[in-house]
């Protein structure tokens, strides 16, 4: 038998041809947990209930929940098969199928669980949802492609009158469609189709969300109709999120947000008290022009003047393929409620990583964005109100160009340092509508450095001793962490941290920041009592105080395990996660019901982030 495969080493995804048999059979289960814990970490909690085995192929019926905080508590079950090489005998070679093995092939029998049975005669689909996935895969390690089937396939095997299997046909340029562009469907609706098996859909597995919320409308509707989302799907190529991270100062939040982001688009913003509305979003301001008359002065005229979340927001809409983020440094700095305004409905994401809710915003945004974004502005078809209609639409009828969601390519990561007493703390509300990632100090970095209070190794220190010390002693006398020191708060030009940068930004620190509310500090300095006393001090005596204060804290710290030894480098204490840490909360949620483990066995197959 001679049937087409797409070599996915090659530019352009070409077909070559194969002859014999196919030889590349795997697990299905394994590879769409494989697949699924790549592209959405956290995201969702599966396990094998049914299984049947031939040759080195295994099919799974998986039992999955979203294990994100908020998620539905509903599960919904996922019937996973290999995509085999070669179709119909009579048919063209460019064809792959699908055999369906009846119910007695297996363990346990499909028929006394039902599942795609319930799913096409229930019209509460809650806790029954379906979805039947089969996988290509040319060969071993090489790219996949997901091909999505309506289920009432899979109820007609679920029968105990079924006595042959049912074959499922595909056309291997459906899926190299995939390959090239993420999407590709084909009709599989005729006057014979009595069951109704809808359009194919291939796409791949990182539009796994895209595909299981547009599931009734790739199959069941027409095929332009279901082409159409495909505009969707493109421009939202990577799930987006909102992410805060947090920590003492020098940690190296900024730094981490820049390699995070690594060469995307990136629009940079920081906050402050005086940061609004306005200044975030964009307004009117004046602006000098020329007048139209020759010999007259400047004139002074209004122009719409967008700023950072805007300009953002822009960028992505017309860039649906590019990953794109909005960073804002030190959040906490700034009056979010202010500077967020109705934008904060918007922070709310659906599984797509699109905002789950559309706002309106004022018409002076509105005439801005169709000034950028419609089709005459760019010279050509762009569809950005189909998009939003698309994607929305329940909003159909009222979407206009002052209509505002995020999409899923737009991305929104903030720094805050917890040592910063807010002047408008964050409410509870705001909060949960992000993920928080606590950035701890890091000892093995600090490690690199070297303390010298003056040139003599009695007054020369290992940086990492010192600082995870007077953590230590910061966490212990204020019973918080949040005054903690970072790896990089002093940031020295070299490996050498000398005398005076020490004194001047981390003892100003402390006196002046850590510890100006009481006299804990001053305690260890005697009868330095604050920092301007240290001037009254000639610097040699500068040094020897300082050098008691180190000595005293290392005696105290003397446990702590240096770089290279088990369990050298832990924070001193283990800081306390805000309220709205969603990303604890996936951890709780994924493992609420036992299901993480190391092992599997025929029917026990887990997919878990923390398995």
């Amino acid at each position: 038998m001679i049937y087409l495969e797409i070599d996915t080493d090659k530019e352009g995804y070409p077909l070559k041809e194969v002859s014999g048999g196919c030889d590349n059979h795997f697990d299905a289960g394994s590879e769409f947990i494989n697949q699924t814990k790549k592209f959405f970490p956290g995201i969702l909690d599966c396990k094998s209930i049914a299984s049947r085995e031939s040759k080195d192929m295994k099919e799974r019926l998986l039992k999955c929940r979203f294990a994100f905080k908020g998620a539905s508590t509903s599960h919904f079950y996922v019937f996973v098969f290999e995509i085999e090489g070669g179709g119909r005998g009579t048919e063209p070679i460019g064809e792959h199928r699908v055999q369906l093995r009846t119910d007695d092939r297996w363990k346990p029998n499909l028929s006394a669980l039902g599942i795609a049975s319930s799913f096409i005669n229930s019209s509460d689909r809650n806790g029954k949802e379906c979805y039947v996935i089969g996988i290509y895969r040319p060969e071993a390690g090489a790219e996949e492609v997901f091909c999505g089937f309506y289920p009432s396939i899979l109820s007609q095997i679920e029968s105990k009158n079924a006595t042959s299997p049912k074959s499922v046909q595909i056309k291997i340029d459906t899926i190299r469609q995939a390959y090239i562009r993420g999407f590709g469907i084909q009709s599989k609706k005729s006057p014979k189709n009595e069951q109704n098996e809808g359009n194919v859909v291939t796409f791949k597995p990182k539009h796994l969300l895209w595909y299981m919320e547009n599931r009734d409308k790739l199959h069941l509707q027409d095929i332009a109709a279901a082409q159409s989302l495909g505009g969707m799907l493109s421009s939202s190529p990577i799930h987006g999120t909102n992410k805060i991270l947090y920590g003492a100062p020098g940690t190296g939040k900024s730094d981490r947000v820049n390699r995070d982001t690594g060469s995307s688009k990136r629009f940079r913003v920081t906050f402050h008290p005086d940061t609004d509305y306005s200044s975030f979003v964009g307004c009117y301001k004046p602006v000098m022009a020329k007048s139209v008359k020759p010999g007259e002065d400047d004139v002074i005229r209004y122009e719409f003047s967008p700023q950072g979340f805007l300009d953002a927001y822009v960028y992505a809409w017309k860039n649906p393929k590019e990953q794109c983020f909005l960073i804002i440094e030190e959040i906490n700095r700034g009056n979010c409620a202010q500077i967020f305004g109705d934008i904060f409905q918007l922070l709310d994401r659906d599984i797509d990583g699109y905002s789950k809710y559309t706002i309106k915003g004022d018409n002076d945004i509105g005439r801005y964005l169709e000034s950028v974004l419609s089709d005459s502005a760019l010279g050509g078809p762009f569809n950005y109100l189909a998009n939003l209609k698309t994607k929305y639409p329940e909003d159909a009828g009222t979407i206009d160009y002052s209509t505002l969601a995020l999409p899923s390519n737009l991305s929104i990561i903030a720094t805050l340092n917890t040592s910063d007493q807010s002047l408008y703390p964050m409410d509870s509300a705001f909060k949960r509508r992000w993920d928080w990632e606590y950035v701890p100090v890091n000892y093995d970095d600090a490690s690199q450095f070297t303390l010298k209070l003056k040139n003599d190794a009695k007054y020369t220190y290992p940086w990492d001793q010192v600082l995870h010390a007077l953590n230590r002693f910061i966490t212990e006398s204020l019973e918080s962490a949040d005054k903690t020191i970072g790896n990089r708060f002093l940031n020295p030009d070299s490996t050498v941290i000398d005398f005076k940068n020490f004194r001047d930004k981390a003892l100003f620190f402390l006196f002046n920041d850590v510890f100006k509310d009481n006299d804990l500090l001053s305690e260890r300095f005697g009868s330095v009592s604050k920092f301007e006393s240290l001037f009254e001090l000639d610097e040699s005596d500068q040094i020897d105080s300082i050098k008691k204060f180190i000595d005293g804290l290392l005696e105290e710290d003397k446990n702590y395990k240096p770089k290279g030894t088990s369990g050298a480098n832990a924070s001193p204490v283990a800081s306390a996660v805000p309220a709205a840490n969603s990303t604890q909360a996936t951890t709780e949620a994924a493992t609420a019901d036992g299901s993480a483990q190391d092992s599997v066995n025929e029917n026990e197959l887990v997919l878990n982030e923390n398995s």
